[in-house]
């Protein structure tokens, strides 16, 4: 279980590498340093969306 680096917000990322079982809900974005002053930064599918929309990032 993560925390959403926007809303705080809690959701499940099952980890992979363990082969761990649940739905997907969120998502971990890379080099956004520069707009979020971290390199990787959780973000619950909801707020990945919105942050999309308002920077013009293609899905």
């Amino acid at each position: 279980m993560l925390i959403c680096a926007c809303c705080r917000g809690r959701f499940h990322y099952p980890d992979e590498r363990v082969k761990e079982a649940g739905r997907r809900c969120g998502v971990h974005e890379i080099g956004f340093r520069d707009i979020l002053g971290r390199d990787v930064v959780p973000l619950c599918l909801r707020c990945d969306m919105a942050f999309r929309l308002e920077n013009g990032i293609p899905a």
